[in-house]
């Protein structure tokens, strides 16, 4: 919701529409008998692709807007340490790992988490045997110093919440090895820190992946 208004208040925010919806609800919905498929010039997914549920999921949405649109440009985290700040950025690799790894251990579709799907821009460039996109174009860009995303996505792994959700979700016994795994990873995102005692502090957040793609 902060990000929607944020948008909104900004210089094209009368040009936004809002919708309430998955990109195939939008799409199906705006079909029509005597004009079954609309045409857009590009479709933009900005930092959204890790809230999907499955790879299927996302395999299925390309698929459907790659009918719609020319263009698809997508901005993703590149799942690899920042090539300007190697070691500051291993910690947001282990954390957003470690939370991907979590939400496949719930049940299918329950998972709320922040990272549920972590593509690397290699799977991504990989679906194109299922989406018939093919990536044309593609850069990295690493985020400034006071990117927080990091701070907030390592702080979320060696809290005890997040803890006691791993013990929620993998309390039947025969996850006994996962729940190790994963408490195994806190304790590597804990370790990787520059400075354990203020994680705020000296962490940088990974760089962005952006590409194009084309039908």
């Amino acid at each position: 919701m902060e990000a929607q208004l944020h948008r909104s208040k900004g210089p094209l925010g009368s040009r936004i529409i809002l919708v309430r919806a998955t990109p195939i609800e939008y799409l199906s919905a705006h079909s029509t008998k005597e004009n079954e498929i609309y045409t857009y010039d590009c479709a933009v997914f900005a930092i959204s692709l890790w809230y999907f549920s499955t790879p299927t999921g996302i395999q299925q949405t390309l698929s459907v807007i790659a009918r719609h649109a020319r263009t698809i440009c997508v901005a993703e985290w590149s799942l690899a340490p920042s090539k300007a700040y190697h070691l500051r950025s291993y910690p947001h690799v282990l954390a957003a790992l470690a939370q991907a790894v979590l939400a496949t251990r719930a049940p299918t579709g329950t998972s709320t988490a922040n990272i549920r799907t972590a593509c690397s821009p290699t799977s991504l460039k990989d679906m194109k045997e299922v989406t018939g996109l093919k990536c044309v174009k593609e850069l990295y860009i690493t985020p400034g110093e006071n990117n927080l995303d990091s701070m907030w996505e390592v702080m979320e792994v060696p809290s005890s919440q997040w803890e006691d959700e791993v013990r929620h979700i993998l309390e039947r016994p025969n996850h006994d090895m996962d729940k190790e795994l994963l408490f195994t990873m806190g304790y590597a995102v804990r370790s990787a820190l520059p400075e354990p005692l203020s994680i705020a502090k000296g962490v940088q957040s990974i760089d962005f992946w952006c590409a194009t793609f084309e039908s």
